[in-house]
């Protein structure tokens, strides 16, 4: 008989990560460049796109969401790429856009529903923790 072990599932460390990006976003503490978005009011943003980033994801496609995020420039958008990246145990956002663009097939579906569940997470902690936001 296994033994029961103590490890989290994927979608409880999901979560976890998700929580802790967007909780600290929300507490001001930007404790890199990458957090940035939490000065001037760009939570409001992020939380905007986080809320309507799984539309985009399912209408373009991995890649080209994550390149337009990427083309806005814009600090949250950036911000809510590094988090979907280490939401999806990633270390970065070049290393998401680098596979989304080289990977095959298999891997490729593999990674969208992968960020499609930390999507999720991010969306609904920013709503939660930033507030609803309308479109």
């Amino acid at each position: 008989m296994k033994a029961v072990t103590d490890r989290p599932t994927r979608s409880q460390a999901r979560a976890t990560c998700a929580w802790e990006r967007v909780n600290r976003l929300v507490g001001g503490a930007a404790d890199s460049v990458r957090d940035a978005a939490s000065k001037g009011g760009d939570a409001a943003e992020y939380a905007r796109f986080a809320k309507r980033f799984p539309a985009l994801l399912q209408s373009s496609g991995l890649c080209q969401a994550i390149a337009f995020a990427r083309a806005k420039a814009e600090r949250a958008q950036l911000c809510y790429i590094e988090h979907l990246a280490a939401t999806m145990g990633l270390p970065g956002a070049e290393s998401l856009e680098q596979a989304s663009r080289t990977v095959g097939r298999a891997e490729y579906l593999r990674l969208t529903r992968e960020a499609f569940a930390a999507a999720g997470w991010l969306a609904r902690y920013s709503e939660a923790l930033i507030g609803g936001e309308t479109p």
